[in-house]
């Protein structure tokens, strides 16, 4: 009985064990649950005249089922006012001009997002005069002939001469007003409008959709569209600052990258004849990208080979500073032909009217490191040499 009780007792000791250990477990698990941000849907880009207004209905929602409440700003309320309700943007035009106005959703736990509105301001259209006269001359005479059936006199049987016929009316009518030349109110010309380029700006991760529309804020622009799942911004900018803007944002650290929005055309065909033959450029997509994108930066590749021949046409000007294994040789020669070969692959000039086109068409030199002999043949030694010098 008494090794019964013993049992009993040890069983129930460490059921309280465990279950004090448990319960602090489940809640730090249950502190540990995220609060999850609301959602809010885009609203496209909007135009006003000057005094217009206009209320958008809003749609938002929270995944936790938490109460949100919204902001909502312009950055320029001299040319936008807006203001809402909890559900309603309204927005006036005050002057002609640009400005974004910002919605934002706040569950009060953390969680916040927004989005932006693009708006633009016009002037009021202005009535144009016409040139219609007010009044419409007529053709009616003004005095009309009276005739009269009593002769003044008594007929005779000698004849007289036939009267004339006169008339007290004129054969042209007078007009009794003239119609005036053109009104001189000359139409109202709407404000030429700005010439502007459009720019991709994309922020780094982790930030919040307001963080996000800070970085536009302090940077510059008018966002015309984004694709939040990319954190991708396309703004438009004046066309003479874009220069200047776009290099604020390469210099924000908040911002991942930053470029022109270019227009892109169908793929191109250099003019070098042997181009035709060159399909593995096609395989690999160069087509799509030659003529369409030039690469910024800059690099120098190194070929170890049978050397490369300064003379070839199609490598003009593409040679750096070269390297041989050999004495008495030099890499800027090539006995065998297989070096200048593998050259123009790489590298050759693209669109000039000769030869092949190479795959690095823009930005990149050769050097030239020989160490393999005019036969095509090397040994290891010679080609860690060709490395390492050539390095």
């Amino acid at each position: 009985m008494n090794k019964f009780l013993k049992l009993f007792f040890a069983a129930l000791f460490l059921l309280v064990l465990s279950t004090t250990s448990v319960l602090p477990s489940l809640a730090q698990d249950s502190d540990s649950v995220t609060n999850q941000s609301p959602v809010i849907d885009m609203i496209a880009s909007q135009i006003l005249e000057v005094g217009q207004s206009l209320t958008i209905d809003l749609s938002y929602s929270d995944p936790d089922g938490d109460a949100v409440t919204t902001v909502i700003s312009s950055d320029n309320p001299a040319v936008v006012l807006a203001e809402g309700a909890a559900s309603q943007l309204s927005m006036t035009g005050v002057a002609a001009g640009s400005a974004n106005v910002t919605v934002t959703v706040d569950d009060g736990l953390g969680g916040k997002s927004g989005t932006v509105v693009a708006v633009t301001v016009t002037e009021a259209a202005t009535p144009v005069p016409t040139d219609t006269p007010t009044d419409t001359p007529t053709d009616t005479p003004t005095d009309a002939p009276v005739a009269s059936d009593t002769p003044d006199e008594a007929p005779t049987d000698t004849p007289t001469e036939a009267p004339t016929e006169t008339s007290s009316a004129t054969d042209t009518a007078t007009a009794t007003d003239v119609p005036t030349a053109a009104p001189t109110d000359a139409p109202v010309v709407s404000p030429t409008s700005v010439p502007t380029t459009s720019l991709i700006i994309r922020t780094v991760g982790g930030l919040s959709a307001a963080q996000q529309l800070d970085v536009i804020s302090r940077n510059g622009g008018v966002i015309t569209s984004s694709i939040s799942v990319l954190r991708l911004y396309i703004i438009d900018v004046p066309s003479d600052q874009a220069a200047d803007i776009l290099q604020h944002y390469r210099s924000d650290a908040q911002v991942s990258s930053a470029e022109l929005d270019k227009v892109r055309e169908t793929e191109a065909t250099p003019s070098d004849p042997q181009y035709s033959s060159q399909w593995s450029l096609r395989k690999i997509g160069w087509d799509s990208v030659f003529g369409t994108i030039t690469p910024r930066g800059t690099a120098i590749l190194a070929i170890l080979d049978t050397g490369i021949d300064s003379g070839h046409p199609d490598l003009q000007g593409l040679l750096a500073p070269g390297y041989t294994a050999f004495d008495g040789s030099s890499p800027y020669t090539d006995l065998n032909g297989h070096g200048t070969w593998m050259a123009g692959i790489a590298l050759g000039h693209t669109d000039n009217g000769e030869g092949i086109a190479g795959v690095a068409y823009s930005n990149v030199t050769v050097m030239p490191v020989q160490v393999l002999g005019a036969n095509g043949t090397g040994m290891d030694s010679d080609i860690i040499q060709g490395i390492e010098g050539g390095a």
